[in-house]
């Protein structure tokens, strides 16, 4: 929804992506480094119910 926000704090595992595919999202990360710290987790899926 417009104007909502979300804070991930560090070291807590989520997944930089856009789970609506009808309604666009505009995105603005910030980090520390100049690099993205990607760790694959395979286990990190969308909660059912």
């Amino acid at each position: 929804m417009p104007g909502y926000y979300i804070f991930v704090p560090p070291f807590v595992p989520h997944r930089e992506e856009n789970p609506d595919p009808d309604n666009p999202a505009v995105v603005v990360i910030a980090r520390s480094t100049q690099e993205a710290i990607v760790v694959n987790l395979p286990a990190l899926y969308a909660l059912e119910g």
